[in-house]
Order: structure tokens, then sequence, then C-alpha cells
């Protein structure tokens, strides 16, 4: 049978089922990539608890998760841990991986380079103290959180978690800056 002797038809027949193929094949590609889990549950181990001795200063980790370097502070303030992003939260887009926020060991705070930005050890945004200049934050939340569990001695990072809002509601502010609030 020569391939030229098909009429239209047969030949829009063949079409229309290559084209649903291909739609049933990105259907599952699709599907199947909605499934995986999100890089923050992939189990990334930040280090042993026994790392992260109690104390006044948080230690600077990092972890690589499909070919790029992730950055985050674990403190531990009484035996009790927490993990923070080293982004500043009140970046939004590329500004947000330009600056980190870094630790100064002489005020004892976290401080952005970029906005100046200062937080407390816990997280907070610091606005100055009793009688002195009120520092505002460019940032209106604390710095941003995750997850995490304790499997093995190992801490294994979690979800993220937002900071919470200062001095401004969260419906209006993810109103405003609604890919910050995903």
């Amino acid at each position: 049978m020569n391939v030229f002797s098909k009429t239209v038809r047969e030949w829009l027949y063949y079409a229309a089922i290559a084209s649903a193929a291909i739609f049933g094949l990105l259907i599952a590609a699709l599907s199947i990539w909605y499934l995986l889990p999100s890089p923050t549950s992939w189990g990334i181990v930040l280090g042993e608890v026994s790392h992260f001795p109690p104390g006044e200063r948080p230690y600077r980790v990092s972890a690589a998760v499909g070919g790029r370097s992730l950055q985050f502070w674990v403190v531990n303030v009484d035996g009790q841990l927490t993990v923070f992003d080293r982004r500043n939260p009140g970046r939004i887009g590329s500004e947000r991986w330009r600056c980190f926020i870094s630790w100064n060991e002489a005020t004892g705070r976290f401080e952005d380079p970029c906005s100046g930005d200062k937080y407390f050890l816990n997280g907070e945004p610091w606005e100055g103290g009793e009688g002195s200049f009120k520092w505002v934050n460019y940032s209106d939340r604390a710095l941003d959180r995750y997850n995490y569990t304790v499997r093995g001695g190992e801490i294994i990072l979690g979800e993220p978690v937002l900071g919470a809002q200062v001095g401004i509601d969260r419906e209006i502010y993810c109103l405003q800056w609604p890919r910050e609030c995903q």
C-alpha cells in the first residue's frame, strides 16, 4: 500500500490520534511532577543536634539541593532549636538572593548588610531600645523559619513558615505581595 494513497480523512484521523496521545503523555507527566515531594521535604539533613550546642549565637549551615546551595541559621537557646532562612523576609524577587542575613557578634543581632534590617536571636525584628534611636526595619515581619524533625540525632529540614507580620495585617500584605505568601 502506498503511503500517498491515503485520503485526507485518514490523515486527519491519524493526526487526531497522535494529538490525543501527546496530550495524554503531557497530562501524565504533569501529574507525576505535581505528586513529587517539594524540595524541603526531601529529607535535607542540616547536621547532628550535637553540632549545635545551646548558646547565645547562631550556627550558619549550607545544604545543596538540586545544584543550588541553600543557607540557614540554626539557633539553639536553652535546648530549643530554631531554623531560620538566611534571606531577608522583606526583600522580594531577585533582591532576596543578593544579600543574606549575617550575624554580628559585636551587637548580638542578625543584620542585613544591604537594607540594614536587624533581628534578635529569636528572629523578631529589632526596633531600638528605650531612649535610643527607633530603628524601623525595611522588613515588616520576623525572619522566616523552617519546621524540622529530629531523627536519629539529625536535624531534617521541613516546610518553611513565614515570619510573623509586625505592624501590618497579613491579609493586606498578601494582597499586595501574593508571591511572598505562597
